[in-house]
């Protein structure tokens, strides 16, 4: 599935067309390593969901 443009502009990726792979999934324990806290904010993480595309 193409990745809206205004989901690619919030992410911060480029102009490039960019694909979300619907038929993998990825498991993991959480909290992951991958987890990282935001600059400069003690225990306070980034995470959520990507805008709704404009219908």
């Amino acid at each position: 599935m193409e990745m809206p443009q205004k989901v690619r502009q919030h992410l911060g990726l480029d102009d490039a067309r960019s694909w979300i792979i619907v038929n993998e999934v990825n498991q993991f324990d959480w909290p992951g390593f991958d987890r990282r806290p935001l600059l400069g904010q003690n225990n306070t993480f980034a995470y959520g969901f990507p805008p709704s595309p404009p219908l």
